[in-house]
């Protein structure tokens, strides 16, 4: 699968959420790679989630950082281990945030 999601200045992208290949597994199939892209002048922060999909679509999910925190030229990591949603959350400039697995 691959994604880019274009995130509004000052916003925080909605949560790219990842289903395995088994209808009972929620982890990602595999350690997915992302890239922040921030629009000129502006910085991105990707951040992962392992909370269940539910507390995802409810609002209630925990929220870690990427290995980068924020940054403000295009960066490519892989997360640490599965995960089971990403969003981004561009400053005072738009972004893109990609997934490829």
């Amino acid at each position: 699968m691959n994604l880019s999601i274009p995130v509004a200045a000052g916003t925080t992208s909605e949560p790219i959420t990842f289903q395995g290949h088994s209808g009972y597994e929620v982890w990602s199939p595999q350690v997915p790679t992302v890239t922040a892209i921030p629009g000129s002048g502006g910085s991105l922060l990707v951040q992962y989630s392992t909370s269940p999909p539910s507390q995802v679509a409810e609002g209630s999910a925990n929220w870690f950082n990427w290995p980068n925190d924020s940054v403000t030229a295009n960066t490519s990591n892989s997360l640490p281990g599965k995960v089971t949603a990403i969003r981004a959350t561009a400053t005072t400039v738009a972004g893109v945030l990609e997934y490829v697995d």
